[in-house]
């Protein structure tokens, strides 16, 4: 359904920049992203909350603990809706985005919904090397000339490896990187099921909806401490090493989520 719905309206490419999220896992007591994600956060064009948000990431100003609590109270009190007015409120919108990594679609057919200033989606990353120019954001347009405009960035947090995954990730080659990062970890094709989910945007999203008082909670220094054995990485190749460690990211949001 997305599909058919932005591949017939007019489009424009853009890159995404890439910050790395660093907190400190010591004094945090919520973090913005969970280790092992690269998390995409979006908004019109001009909202103070993602330039508060960004200029927090590049710089380190504001408080991180006041920017999570910021972007989480927008929810409150959204409901959910059913698919099939999802269905519709995304054919009514005049702006849809789409997201892509190389050549992966990470994301698409969603938007910002009404009364949302920021929403963000979570993608499994492994840890390994990535190609920062290759992450882009498609805007489909309804209507031409349209002044409507989203902006955002994408927000990687390393996970936590072992040195033996670590090197073995090294070893993958530039044009290997798309297994670096996974598509939506519940398998939706598009942002419909998440905006009947959330009104919002899909796959990790902090859906508070599921629970009024739902924060990410700091786990110390990895919430699924979960490793491939080094024997195992002595038996299987670079780009199937790679792919377990990200499955391994996927399996926590699936679970977290």
């Amino acid at each position: 359904m997305a599909t058919i719905e932005t591949e017939s309206r007019s489009f424009k490419s853009s890159g995404l920049e890439v910050l790395k999220y660093q907190p400190d896992l010591k004094k945090s007591k919520m973090l913005l992203t969970q280790q092992g994600t690269a998390t995409l956060f979006i908004a019109k064009k001009g909202e103070p909350l993602l330039d508060e948000m960004y200029k927090y990431l590049k710089e380190g100003n504001g408080t991180e603990q006041i920017i999570i609590e910021k972007f989480m109270k927008q929810f409150s009190g959204i409901k959910e809706i059913a698919l099939e007015d999802a269905v519709l409120l995304q054919k009514k919108q005049n702006l849809l985005a789409s997201v892509r990594y190389g050549g992966k679609t990470l994301l698409e057919g969603f938007f910002v919904p009404e009364k949302i200033k920021v929403v963000g989606a979570s993608f499994p990353y492994n840890g390994g090397r990535i190609s920062e120019e290759d992450f882009k954001l498609t805007q489909h347009y309804k209507k031409e000339n349209l002044k409507e405009e989203l902006q955002g960035f994408i927000v990687l947090h390393e996970p936590n490896l072992t040195k033996a995954e670590a090197d073995i990730l090294k070893q993958l080659p530039v044009n290997q990187f798309e297994l670096n990062i996974g598509t939506n970890p519940l398998g939706y094709a598009t942002g419909l099921i998440a905006i009947a989910v959330a009104v919002s945007l899909a796959t990790g999203i902090c859906c508070p909806q599921r629970n009024e008082d739902f924060v990410i909670p700091n786990y110390a220094f990895d919430p699924y401490d979960i490793h491939l054995p080094d024997a195992v990485l002595k038996q299987i190749s670079v780009s199937a090493a790679a792919s377990e460690i990200l499955k391994i990211r996927r399996n926590f949001l699936i679970h977290k989520y």
